[in-house]
């Protein structure tokens, strides 16, 4: 569990700032 749920995390934090940049752009 512990092993998937760290890559998860980085990849929602890669999203949110992808949204985030959109957002600026």
């Amino acid at each position: 569990e512990d092993g998937f749920d760290q890559p998860l995390k980085q990849i929602m934090a890669t999203m949110g700032q992808n949204t985030a940049q959109e957002e600026v752009n």
